[in-house]
Parts: C-alpha cells; sequence; structure tokens
C-alpha cells in the first residue's frame, strides 16, 4: 500500500496522498480531506495519538513512531504506524504525518508468539512427564 502522507492543522487534513486515501480505504483524496484529521484513530488509542501529536515542536524531528488502532473508512480495524513532525505551514502550526498499516505485521508477530508460547508450555509439560517417568520407572540395564 506504500506510505501514507498527509498535512493536518487545527483538526483539518490539508494534504493526503494516495496511499494514504488506499490505506484507509477513501473514495478520493477530496474524501479524505473532508474527514477530520485523526477520525479514524480509534478510541482507546485516541489520548495516547493525541498527546504524541501535540507533543511535537515545529522544527524537531520525532524519532518515535507509534503503533495505532485505527479504522478504515468501511470500519474494518487496523494497526497503523505512525510517524510525525510539526511545521509550520502559512503561519500556522500543522502536522506532517508518515502513515503505513502494519496490521499483517502485527497479526504475524502476535502468531509467532502464541506458537511459541505454546511449543514453550508443550517442551514444559514433556520435561515434567521425563522427570515423573524416570521417579517412577527404575532405570534399566543396557545389554
Amino acid at each position: 500500500m506504500g506510505l501514507g502522507v498527509t498535512l493536518s492543522a487545527s483538526g483539518k487534513r490539508l494534504f493526503v496522498n494516495e496511499a494514504f486515501v488506499r490505506i484507509f480505504g477513501f473514495r478520493d483524496k477530496q474524501e479524505a480531506l473532508a474527514w477530520p484529521a485523526g477520525a479514524q484513530v480509534a478510541p482507546e488509542d485516541w489520548a495516547r495519538f493525541q498527546a504524541y501529536r501535540d507533543s511535537l515542536k515545529p522544527g524537531e524531528v520525532s524519532v518515535e513512531a507509534m503503533d495505532v488502532h485505527a479504522t478504515r473508512r468501511d470500519g474494518t480495524p487496523i494497526i497503523t504506524n505512525v510517524s510525525a513532525v510539526a511545521v509550520m505551514h502559512r503561519g500556522q502550526r500543522a502536522v506532517l504525518s508518515v502513515v503505513r498499516d502494519v496490521t499483517k505485521e502485527r497479526e504475524a508477530i502476535e502468531a509467532l508468539r502464541v506458537s511459541e508460547e505454546a511449543s514453550r508450555q508443550r517442551s514444559d509439560e514433556l520435561g515434567a512427564m521425563f522427570a515423573i517417568s524416570n521417579i517412577l520407572l527404575p532405570p534399566r540395564a543396557i545389554p
């Protein structure tokens, strides 16, 4: 999908690129621009996202990107990774953001984590079974 780029100020989007339109499932740039800035951020991440955005100072590049739960125009939940910098645009503070859809990456990482945990649990159970069998069964001589 590429890197979505948006410029916003005072709660309004001033610019979006085609990748941003695709990431959030808008019909076109005009529709994306009509939605308020941050409208796709999920309620559980809104305060954290707003604090991140508000902490940016013009001219300072944020080296920290953050994952943000969001929703596409059709309501589909996605996970985005957002990097932003505050800039001055026509005499007012604005935020230039780069957005990447990382849903599949984060789902794969979570599936791997769950699989590793299940493997670790099975390994622990096998270890316990061997320990019990060594206690209950006398050692056998090897001919």
